[in-house]
């Protein structure tokens, strides 16, 4: 009985711990929306973001190019994505979108990692044979781990780990008085 007390009590320990869940690649980790069909010369924007919330060294933004007078998907051009810090010191960094990374095919995709927590300026410069747009917005960007994501995976099972050791206690404890009786 007390092995098997003790195996319990070690699978239980094992699970509880909390283990790592990093998601990476656009459209992963959950995704926020910063632009939608936002006019930029003779195009319309929509720009997605991921992971939410956007950590250091991990940020996504994917980018669908509409023609504004046909609403057409624009699926031939050169799309740029810039990050510049703005309330701190930090690498601006510039990299060329792609369909490769994007999660659908008619889209633009970049990995722009920053360097640095705080609010940056997220630029995205889009040119082919129409012309050439240009739009912008700001992103925070949170620090890589926080004990948040721990404690969410962590909590439950050590709950339930209280929950089995309580159990068996309440066990041990009613035999022995049937037995001292």
């Amino acid at each position: 009985m007390k092995h098997r007390l003790l195996t319990v009590m070690l699978l239980l320990t094992l699970l509880s711990l909390p283990l790592a869940a990093d998601a990476s690649g656009p459209g992963t980790g959950g995704r926020r929306v910063r632009l939608d069909d936002y006019p930029s010369g003779p195009y319309l924007l929509r720009a997605v973001t991921s992971p939410t919330p956007p950590r250091q060294g991990d940020f996504n933004v994917e980018v669908r190019i509409l023609d504004a007078d046909t609403r057409e998907v624009v699926t031939e051009a050169l799309v740029m994505i810039r990050i510049d810090p703005v309330d701190h010191e930090g690498t601006p960094l510039e990299k060329e979108a792609n369909h490769a990374y994007a999660p659908l095919p008619e889209e633009y995709a970049a990995h722009v990692p920053p360097d640095t927590t705080g609010l940056w300026l997220v630029s995205i410069k889009v040119e082919s044979e129409f012309g050439v747009g240009e739009a912008s917005f700001y992103q925070d960007i949170a620090a890589q781990n926080s004990i948040g994501g721990a404690l969410s995976v962590g909590l439950p099972f050590a709950g339930l780990l209280l929950l089995v050791l309580f159990f068996f206690w309440l066990q041990r404890n009613s035999k022995q008085a049937s037995l001292s009786k």
